[in-house]
């Protein structure tokens, strides 16, 4: 992520999510496992539609890739 922003989110795992939801406060060896870094061979960039930046915008052409949605960077 280090060369697209300063700061990392929060990633979860699948199966975690139930347990970050749960409403109770994860134990501090929990935040750990659950916030640790996520692997970085698992995840993928490209670039998305400049809409992501709009509060207004909440469909999933938000997260598809510029050269599906006949974009361009720019």
């Amino acid at each position: 992520m280090a060369p697209l922003h300063d700061r990392m989110p929060a990633i979860l795992k699948r199966g975690d999510e139930d347990r970050w939801l749960s409403g109770n406060a994860p134990t501090s060896d929990e935040m750990k496992k659950l916030l640790g870094s996520y692997p970085a061979g698992e995840m993928d960039a490209y670039p998305v539609s400049s809409r992501v930046n709009s509060p207004d915008a909440d469909d999933e052409r938000l997260i598809q890739p510029l050269a599906t949605l006949g974009e361009t960077i720019g």
